[in-house]
């Protein structure tokens, strides 16, 4: 897909993820390195710059040491947690 449409790297939804936000979610280390390869922003924020970053994300569903949190840290994310209340 990517090969076919290389803005879906950069596309929100409407909460304003993305799909490298939900492959972190999902920890999948290979999506995430693929994305991160093709341009995938590591320090976008969900919510209209409200929400949390990819390392956030990774934290908080995966942990510290997790392969796609360590991939993301050595790679230059920044851990922002979400500034929205629950």
């Amino acid at each position: 897909m990517l090969k076919a449409d290389e803005e879906l790297v950069f596309q929100t939804e409407k909460n304003g993820w993305t799909a490298l936000q939900y492959a972190v979610r999902a920890g999948h280390i290979e999506l995430v390195k693929l994305l991160f390869k093709s341009g995938a922003a590591v320090n976008h924020r969900t919510n209209g710059g409200k929400g949390g970053s990819s390392l956030f994300l990774a934290e908080t569903y995966h942990g510290e040491d997790h392969a796609v949190t360590v991939f993301l840290r050595n790679n230059g994310a920044e851990s922002f947690a979400s500034q929205l209340e629950l």
